[in-house]
């Protein structure tokens, strides 16, 4: 209820790194859905796609994430690689 303009648009991205004082190189996004995808791609933050339902996995890996996980673990992982969350990785 805070954004006038839903996911796909960023707005709601936005509005929380906005909130959270946190810059896009510095932020990621973990969705399950391709409009969160979508959003994440419109705002310049790196996406992790999250594949838990299996209806949804092709949509959701169509919509090129920099990451695909199945399980919330992974984020870890993600977290420990030695690189920069920067707009140019997309």
């Amino acid at each position: 209820d805070e954004v006038k303009q839903h996911k796909p648009h960023p707005e709601g991205i936005l509005l929380a790194l906005n909130e959270m004082v946190c810059t896009r190189e510095n932020a990621i996004y973990v969705g399950d859905s391709h409009t969160d995808m979508d959003a994440t791609h419109a705002a310049g933050i790196y996406s992790i796609a999250y594949l838990f339902h299996p209806k949804r996995s092709d949509d959701l890996i169509a919509t090129q994430p920099n990451r695909v996980i199945s399980d919330l673990i992974e984020i870890i992982d993600v977290l420990k690689e030695d690189h920069s969350w920067t707009h140019s990785m997309m």
